[in-house]
């Protein structure tokens, strides 16, 4: 999900994205968030939905946002 400066009662957009059980590179082009500009992003938020039993684990490494 991705947040502007103002924050408001509506649910921010967001973008799926399904994560392997093996290290891979993942791109979420900013043009799928029509208002979204790297000086006015607010907060980045990354949430598992339905996440598999057990434990799992979820990194990031080199994130740029441009």
């Amino acid at each position: 999900m991705l947040f502007g400066p103002d924050v408001s009662a509506s649910v921010p957009p967001g973008m799926a994205f399904k994560a392997s059980p093996e290290w891979t590179e993942v791109e979420i082009p900013l043009s799928r968030f029509p208002a979204a500009t790297p000086g006015l992003i607010g907060d980045l938020a990354f949430v598992a939905q339905a996440p598999p039993p057990g434990r799992f684990a979820f990194e990031l490494d080199d994130m740029e946002i441009r």
